[in-house]
């Protein structure tokens, strides 16, 4: 094996690489909020455009954006149809449950003599010592940070639903032009690379 010396030259091609890779990524980072998106839009389109030029060209619907429209109404219509028909068997299996642990409970209480046992250790002093104005006061203080959550992880749904409304308006506009975006990103590329 013989080994590569390392020159001058090389060296600062080196530190100048790792420096343009290191902006990149501090780029990338940078724009995240506006890249994912689009990359998700991207990719959705990717896998829905079968469908849109089947609408288009096979059922020879001449609008591409009615193609888009209906393509995106149909997976919407099958999503809803997965809900409807996954979500109920779901709940019901849960309300089983329910009745299950109750009647548990409840036929184990009987069988067990807990009702004796949690009286045995029930202190009514405790209780109303709960029930005093300072440990209220202390109650509606822990209380607050959650409501406080509660809020945020509304902005966070609401954030979210945007998002999703920006990914679906990406996705739209993709779909209108993806012949020309797809062909184009070759022409990014130089004709020596």
């Amino acid at each position: 094996m013989t080994e590569k010396k390392i020159t001058f030259d090389s060296f600062i091609r080196g530190i100048l690489s790792a420096a343009i890779i290191i902006g990149i990524l501090y780029v990338i980072n940078l724009l995240s909020g506006v890249l994912l998106p689009f990359f998700i839009a991207w990719l959705f389109a990717y896998m829905i455009y079968p469908a849109v030029t089947f609408f288009q060209y096979r059922l020879k619907l001449k609008n591409r954006p009615l193609s888009i429209i209906i393509v995106l109404l149909l997976l919407a219509v099958i999503v809803t149809l997965a809900f409807v028909v996954l979500f109920p068997p779901i709940i019901e299996e849960f309300g089983k449950l329910k009745d299950l642990l109750a009647a548990y409970f409840i036929e184990g209480s009987k069988k067990a003599a807990i009702p004796g046992t949690v009286k045995e250790h029930i202190d009514m002093l405790q209780i109303q010592h709960a029930l005093d104005h300072e440990s209220i006061a202390q109650a509606l203080h822990s209380l607050l940070p959650k409501a406080w959550n509660i809020f945020t992880q509304s902005l966070s749904i609401v954030s979210s639903l945007f998002a999703s409304f920006i990914i679906l308006l990406y996705t739209f506009f993709i779909l209108m032009d993806y012949e020309h975006i797809a062909s184009g990103w070759i022409g990014l590329i130089p004709v020596k690379h």
